[in-house]
């Protein structure tokens, strides 16, 4: 079991650990990171939503809703038959 001191210099290692890691990196690099990142998450965004359109999964989980609540629907009308 570790006490907080012991935890505290544990994550206080990790973070000097970043720092040194980063302290060499400039704006520009991590601008330039930051946006190849932002521009794969639109090609994964734009493939996604292709995907979903070609395999109609948008349609299959409004079906599935419709189904849910017509369910409920007949649920709550043969309980209230019953009783």
């Amino acid at each position: 079991m570790l006490f907080i001191s012991e935890v505290f210099q544990q994550n206080h290692i990790h973070m000097k650990i970043v720092f040194c890691f980063l302290s060499g990196v400039g704006f520009q690099e991590i601008f330039i990171v930051l946006l190849i990142i932002g521009f794969f998450f639109g090609i994964f965004l734009a493939i996604r939503a292709i995907m979903l359109w070609y395999w109609k999964i948008n349609t299959i989980v409004d079906n599935q809703q419709m189904q849910i609540r017509l369910l409920q629907d007949l649920l709550s009308a043969f309980n209230k038959n019953r009783s």
